[in-house]
C-alpha cells in the first residue's frame, strides 16, 4: 500500500493519469477494462503476482506490446532474470528506488 501510494503520487505529480489496483488480478481486470500506455507493478501481490501479471500481459494480443515496469523488493539476480524472462520492460529494486529512475524508465518506454 505504501509503495503503491508513493508511486501513484510520483506519477500524478509528473502529469500521468493513474489507475491503481490492490493486487494483480484487479490490475489485470482494470487493464482489460480501461487499457493503459504502461503498467507499473510490484512483484509480491496477493491473488496474482507481478510475474504472472506480466506473463498475462505478454500473452494478450491486445496488450503484448504494453511496457511493464516491475518495482520490487526482490533484488536477487534470479529474481531479476525471472522478471526479464516473463517479459518485463524494466526491473527496479525498491532498495535502490529513486523517483527519477522510475520517471526516466517510463520516459524511455513511452
Amino acid at each position: 500500500l505504501t509503495t503503491r501510494s508513493l508511486e501513484r503520487s510520483i506519477l500524478e505529480v509528473a502529469g500521468y493519469a493513474v489507475i491503481a489496483a490492490a493486487d494483480g488480478e484487479e490490475a489485470w481486470r482494470l487493464l482489460q477494462e480501461n487499457g493503459a500506455d504502461i503498467v507499473v507493478s510490484d512483484v509480491e501481490m496477493p491473488r496474482m503476482d507481478g510475474f504472472a501479471l506480466t506473463e498475462a500481459i505478454r500473452a494478450s494480443k491486445r496488450f503484448a506490446a504494453t511496457p511493464v515496469i516491475l518495482v520490487t523488493a526482490l533484488g536477487s539476480d534470479a529474481d531479476k532474470l525471472r522478471g526479464m524472462q516473463v517479459g518485463a520492460s524494466a526491473y527496479l529494486v525498491k532498495s535502490a528506488f529513486d523517483e527519477k529512475v522510475l520517471l526516466d524508465a517510463i520516459g524511455q518506454l513511452l
